[in-house]
């Protein structure tokens, strides 16, 4: 197996893991609408099949208790700072399990 080899298994494995990634973001964008919420869903969405059920059996909010949690958590850019975080250190221990 050449170097070339390496890298192209490389891109390979990276964009296998960026696919799973958007997947449970998805899955947590889901359950922001429910009270199971963004970070749970999304940290269940890690498996898709757990996360899809999760999201699934947990209660819709309300409209009122959308707008209100909304308010207090932040919106959009919470959700996005801390999936990309948690994506970044999952990056960081392969990176570091290769050595």
């Amino acid at each position: 197996m050449g170097y070339g080899d390496l890298i192209g298994m490389t891109f390979i494995f990276f964009f296998i893991i960026l696919g799973w990634y958007l997947l449970a973001f998805i899955i947590g964008k889901w359950g922001k609408t429910r009270k199971i919420g963004f970070i749970r869903a999304f940290l269940l969405g890690l498996h898709p099949v757990v996360g899809i059920i999760a999201v699934l059996c947990s209660k819709k909010l309300s409209d009122s208790e959308e707008k209100e949690l909304r308010l207090k958590r932040g919106g959009c850019i919470f959700d996005l700072v801390s999936s990309i975080s948690i994506f970044l250190v999952f990056l960081i221990i392969i990176h570091y399990l290769q050595k």
